[in-house]
């Protein structure tokens, strides 16, 4: 364990961080401490610097830093408790495995023995933007199912997605109950339709928090999220979902298991 005198100084080195920028200065603050804690070098369970010691090692004033604090405990890295100050969490972060097979989020969270639920946000029947369209392969004119939903693991709201589905082909969805999309979609796909999801097309990005996802998600504006769009197919090839996820960056770590085919070595 470092001696606290060296883990203070190594915070003074931390202001350089600090630049012009768009964002507030205390998300700037809050950003820098986050990586500082991620950084190891204070173990979980130890006091955390104050306010004013904050201040001055970052030369920054005491509201600035008392709103970075803020964020950090709603987060989850600190925790004020009475009588101690400001102790370091433990961050138990979750992992999506969305990277390395075709798993749905129900799929997902159940491979990692989470509890999880879905709530359908927004239902409508809309003309797409020609960007989804053309993702779906489907005319210009064609209207699409929009469905907007809120995903939750360990009731923590931690995925937004907006998954467009052509009306034409499933008119059943702008008809079922709102109670029935508290499952996964490509269940209910099956269960409606007998149709199974058997290829996907993702990319994923470095992306900000909108004012809306943010508030949703109960996270600060511009907060970092991973944001995940892509076409899910069917096994006749046909596209059947475009959809657009923003995962919280905060408290989420994509995971991907990689091999090298049998024949690499060969």
């Amino acid at each position: 364990m470092k001696a606290y005198n060296d883990v203070q100084d190594a915070l003074a080195g931390y202001k350089d961080y600090l630049t012009e920028s768009d964002l507030p200065l205390y998300y700037q603050v809050a950003y820098v401490l986050e990586h500082f804690l991620t950084s190891n070098m204070v173990e979980p369970g130890r006091r955390f610097f104050s306010e004013e010691e904050i201040s001055s090692q970052l030369e920054v004033s005491r509201p600035t830093v008392n709103r970075a604090i803020n964020i950090l405990i709603k987060n989850g890295h600190l925790k004020r408790i009475r009588g101690k100050g400001t102790i370091v969490q433990k961050i138990k972060g979750v992992s999506l495995v969305l990277m390395s097979t075709l798993l749905s989020f129900g799929e997902m969270v159940d491979k990692i023995g989470r509890d999880y639920r879905t709530d359908l946000l927004e239902r409508t029947i809309e003309e797409p933007l020609p960007s989804v369209s053309s993702a779906l392969g489907i005319e210009p004119d064609e209207t699409v199912i929009h469905l907007k939903r809120l995903r939750f693991i360990d009731d923590k709201p931690l995925i937004i997605v907006d998954s467009y589905l052509p009306y034409s082909r499933f008119p059943k969805l702008g008809e079922l109950p709102e109670t029935m999309f508290v499952s996964d979609l490509y269940g209910i796909l099956h269960e409606n339709y007998n149709l199974e999801i058997v290829r996907a097309e993702r990319e994923v990005m470095a992306d900000r928090m909108s004012l809306m996802d943010a508030q949703l998600l109960q996270v600060e504006l511009w907060e970092p999220c991973f944001r995940m769009r892509g076409v899910a197919y069917d096994a006749d090839g046909q596209a059947v979902e475009n959809f657009d996820a923003r995962i919280s960056g905060t408290n989420c770590v994509l995971k991907s298991s990689l091999e090298r085919p049998p024949d690499y070595f060969a």
